[in-house]
Formats: structure tokens, C-alpha cells, sequence
């Protein structure tokens, strides 16, 4: 089983004006001192590179990538991750996404990485936790609901409550159970994705190139 990093980098970066600017997106700064965030974030994985020919926000960011990868790798397993995160601890870093990495493949579901917030941040989408599935080592919750950035007073109240993290955007599945979820929930997404896919077969990059641009 092999497992492929999947770096989403299309970002503005408006939540970080005006240190982040329109020339000079969040995820090309220098936070730490360092490299650039995306920097870090290619050095922590070892990723295959898929650009989009436009930007089309993270459905078909992440439509394009599994497609690409299961032409690649049919048993691909997929994390998705943003090129904007900064890790004080890589190895806890790493040993979250090993746990969830084996319980999606064992389960055949799609794991997120969840953060414990302390501060009623209202630029990040909240979790709420459902109910413990597994117990085994770091802890395994199901998904009650999402809530996209809420106003300060009810952020506040998530964080009092315990019962809610932070939603870091980081995925990990099976690709084809990525897949899958696209076709269900976003049916014509998923019909022009399975046109890059046709393309993909035929093996010519020039006729991939013109589909994937008509796509999208």
C-alpha cells in the first residue's frame, strides 16, 4: 500500500492581510524565520506535484489529484494537506497521520485531523465531535456536524463547550473512497473528472492537457 501526499497550495491567503498580499500569498511568507511555508510543507512530505490549469478551490483540487493518482496507483491511499500549516512538533505531526492512515485504510473511511483550539479563532472551520469510535492509542472520534468560521460569540462558545476542534483540512482516504464521495455529493464534478480520466487511458498528455483545460 502506498501512500501519496496531496498539497493544497491555491490559497489567497486574504484571512492574513496585509502581511499576506495578492503578489505574495500566505503560503509563500517566511513565518518561521526559514523557508517559505509551502517550503516546510514539501520538506515534511514527499509529494507528487499536480497543477491545476486554473484555480477552482478544493473540490476540484482535490477531483483532479485522485484521478491522477489512481491512473498512477489504483490502491492509492491519499493525505491531503495544506501548504499553509506550521508543525512545532513534526514527530506528533507524523504520528497522527500514521493513525490515521491505517485506520482509514483498515475501514475503508476518510480521516481528518482535528486541533484542539485555544482561542475562539473565528478565521478556521469548526468540528464538533461525535461520539469515541476507538480508544486505541491517539483517539478516534465520528464527525457530528462542520461549522464553516463562525461569529466570535458562538466560536467562543464552541471552545468553552470542549466539544468542538478546529478543522485543519487535513484528509486522509483511500483515493477511490475520495472519489466516490465526489460522484455522490457533486455529480457534475465528478462527470468532468471522468472525462480527464478517459483521456488518462488514452495515454496521449496533449489530448489530457486539452480535456483537463475544458474541465475546468
Amino acid at each position: 500500500m502506498a501512500v501519496y501526499a496531496v498539497i493544497m497550495a491555491g490559497g489567497s491567503g486574504t484571512r492574513f492581510w496585509p502581511v499576506s498580499r495578492q503578489s505574495i500569498p500566505k503560503q509563500c511568507l517566511h513565518i518561521t524565520g526559514g523557508n517559505s511555508m509551502i517550503q516546510e510543507t514539501v520538506e515534511r512530505l514527499s509529494p507528487i506535484i499536480i497543477l491545476e490549469p486554473v484555480a477552482r478551490n478544493t473540490a476540484s483540487c482535490i477531483g483532479l489529484s485522485m484521478i491522477h493518482l489512481l491512473h498512477h496507483d489504483p490502491e492509492a491511499v491519499v493525505l491531503l494537506e495544506t501548504a499553509d500549516h506550521y508543525y512545532h512538533d513534526g514527530e506528533l505531526y507524523c504520528q497522527h497521520l500514521l493513525r490515521a492512515i491505517d485506520y482509514a485504510t483498515t475501514h475503508d473511511n476518510i480521516c481528518l485531523v482535528g486541533i484542539k483550539p485555544f482561542c475562539p479563532a473565528t478565521g478556521y472551520g469548526y468540528i464538533q465531535q461525535g461520539n469515541l469510535i476507538d480508544d486505541q492509542g491517539i483517539r478516534i472520534f465520528g464527525v457530528q456536524r462542520f461549522v464553516e468560521k463562525p461569529a466570535l460569540e458562538i466560536a467562543k462558545k464552541y471552545v468553552e463547550s470542549g466539544e468542538y476542534l478546529w478543522n485543519s483540512g487535513i484528509f486522509i482516504a483511500r483515493a477511490q473512497v475520495m472519489l466516490d464521495e465526489i460522484a455522490m455529493y457533486m455529480p457534475h464534478l465528478y462527470a468532468g473528472l471522468m472525462r480527464i480520466q478517459t483521456a488518462l487511458k488514452g495515454g496521449d498528455e496533449r489530448v489530457v492537457d486539452m480535456v483537463t483545460r475544458e474541465v475546468f
